[in-house]
């Protein structure tokens, strides 16, 4: 069996994996940070998201703590992953424009349970999973993971709701502004000039 120091160290690399996946898989859906739900992040850019690696280092302090941030970067890191073939499909600003129509069509509270079904079913699983560990709180590994199963509902609710607020705002001053006729011409008006001065 492993001995506690042992365990803070491998619980370090893991945390620290997770912490780079969360980074990689950013990077991956999201260059430019244009679809990036969390707002600290997006606001402060890549320098801030990468010095994040280093909360990997917290398992050496305390392990039950580094197991839970452990756990919700790796869910972090997987709820990212699942969206970068279609953001690399379709591109994040287009991603970004299919939820501003979809919140201005279908409405805020709609779009916000959708987007967070995921959150949802982590949470259940979490009871699940703290209800299979009952009486294993002598595993401080087992509290850190239990812990970060519900500390990802959380923090995912948290900032699909700020990034719905703000994506809602931006659709309506986008709205506003086509009923102003403030937008700029077509792509297509030039390359149609272009034919009519080639048919002359």
């Amino acid at each position: 069996m492993l001995s506690t120091n042992h365990l803070a160290q491998l619980m370090t690399v893991i945390c620290i994996a997770a912490r780079l996946g969360d980074v990689l898989t950013t990077k991956l859906a999201t260059h430019n940070l244009v679809a990036e739900s969390n707002v600290i992040a997006k606001t402060l850019g890549w320098k801030y998201i990468c010095l994040t690696v280093l909360i990997g280092l917290v398992p050496l302090v305390d392990l039950p703590l580094g197991a839970a941030l452990a756990t919700l970067s790796l869910l972090v890191s997987l709820s990212n992953g699942a969206k970068v073939l279609l953001l690399r499909l379709f591109g994040d600003v287009a991603y970004k424009k299919l939820i501003v129509e979809h919140l201005l069509k279908r409405g805020f509270f709609l779009t916000w349970v959708l987007l967070s079904l995921p959150a949802f079913f982590c949470f259940a699983l979490g009871l699940v999973i703290f209800l299979a560990l009952e009486g294993a709180s002598s595993n401080p590994i087992a509290e850190g993971v239990t812990v970060g199963f519900f500390l990802y509902p959380i923090v995912a609710l948290v900032h699909y709701s700020i990034f719905l607020v703000r994506l809602r705002s931006e659709g309506r001053a986008l709205a506003e502004k086509l009923c102003a006729g403030g937008t700029e011409p077509p792509a297509t008006s030039k390359p149609r000039a272009r034919a009519v001065s080639m048919k002359r």
